[in-house]
């Protein structure tokens, strides 16, 4: 069985989209789709290739176009200016979701700081777009998306990350949908990373101890009139039963469950689970390669850790990246694959890796 996957989209120019990206990806049919924002001044070439990417995909297909923003790539003037600027361009790709009866695929925002930090980030960010009312007002409302990297190898700085994600995922309550996890080469450190995530997924769809408080008072009050009806029907059926006792036995009801207990017990199953909306995981994938070797030794992006013995060779970054793929797996998480794939040899060896993983136990 193939293993799902999503893929980064690296276009250099307008004719590159349309002449060389959109026809292999309508060839291969790979409609899960991320748009990286890495330079200033790319967001309007970005959300034109969201429209091309849409118009390309058939009706019915399982489409999805994440859109990347980068809040430090779209710094203004102050704090107030960038979100200006953030809350207007999230408006208008709301405004491309309107169009869902004309473009089948889905879309989404991946909100990312960026390496300088500013006095607006990704968390202050989603802080401002849950309380501003023309965002809030968009219909369909527009998917938000988080990163996270659970790679840090300085303690301190691992555990700073996770107080920030706990507070971007509070922050975006009822708008973030996603999480999108940093590549790295540490499957042991990504292991915990995801039970961390999971144990605060977990948390944070319980609801909040004066929340449930009172929707325990609203259960009961809505228990009582039916509680009472229930008490008078049995009066009256005993009364019934004590005038003609020979047929007291036969005409005994069966028990039913009832109480306030009883009734939210059965409140609280499929609907109240089906309402906990926890967030999709995506877990950013390399494709190993001696290009991608050399790159990653004399100019590492940004926040990606790798170790030396990944750096050594492409045969044992292909081990680490195995392993890595096997702890997605144990977690549900969906790689995404941040390395160019953009022509059939790079196709092919992606699948090569996944199939790889596959017999190792990830399908």
């Amino acid at each position: 069985m193939a293993v799902p996957f999503r893929l980064e989209l690296f276009s250099k120019s307008k004719d590159d989209l349309h002449k060389r990206i959109l026809p292999f990806i309508t060839q291969h049919q790979l409609w899960r789709i991320n748009l990286p924002n890495k330079a200033k001044g790319e967001l309007p070439a970005l959300l034109k290739h969201v429209r091309a990417l849409r118009a390309v995909v058939p009706a019915g297909a399982d489409s999805n176009v994440c859109l990347h923003y980068s809040i430090a790539q779209n710094y203004a003037r102050s704090a107030d200016a960038s979100f200006a600027a953030l809350e207007e361009f999230a408006c208008q790709l709301g405004a491309e979701l309107q169009q869902q009866h004309v473009h089948s695929s889905s879309l989404s925002l991946l909100l990312v700081s960026g390496s300088q930090r500013r006095q607006l980030d990704s968390t202050a960010a989603l802080e401002r777009l849950a309380a501003s009312p023309r965002f809030r007002g968009l219909t369909p409302p527009l998917p938000l998306a988080v990163a996270f990297n659970p790679y840090f190898p300085d303690e301190a700085r691992q555990q700073e990350e996770r107080r920030r994600l706990r507070l971007k995922l509070r922050a975006g309550r009822g708008l973030v949908t996603a999480v999108y996890l940093q590549a790295g080469s540490d499957a042991e450190r990504l292991d915990q990373g995801l039970h961390f995530l999971q144990q605060l997924l977990d948390e944070l769809a319980a609801p909040a101890p004066e929340q449930a408080a009172a929707q325990q008072a609203a259960s009961v009050q809505q228990d009582r009139p039916a509680e009472q009806a229930a008490l008078t029907e049995q009066q009256q059926q005993q009364q019934q039963q004590e005038a003609r006792p020979a047929k007291r036995a036969r005409q005994q009801p069966a028990q039913q469950p009832c109480g306030p207990g009883a009734r939210a017990q059965q409140a609280a199953g499929p609907a109240a689970a089906d309402a906990a909306g926890r967030p999709a995981v995506f877990g950013s994938l390399l494709l190993p390669s001696k290009k991608l070797l050399a790159q990653m030794r004399f100019r590492p992006w940004a926040g990606v850790f790798l170790s030396d013995a990944y750096l050594g060779s492409v045969e044992a970054a292909e081990a680490a990246t195995l392993r890595v793929l096997r702890v997605y797996r144990r977690h549900g998480v969906v790689p995404l694959v941040e390395t160019e794939v953009a022509g059939e040899a790079e196709l092919a060896r992606l699948q090569q890796l996944l199939a790889a993983a596959a017999e190792e136990g990830y399908g």
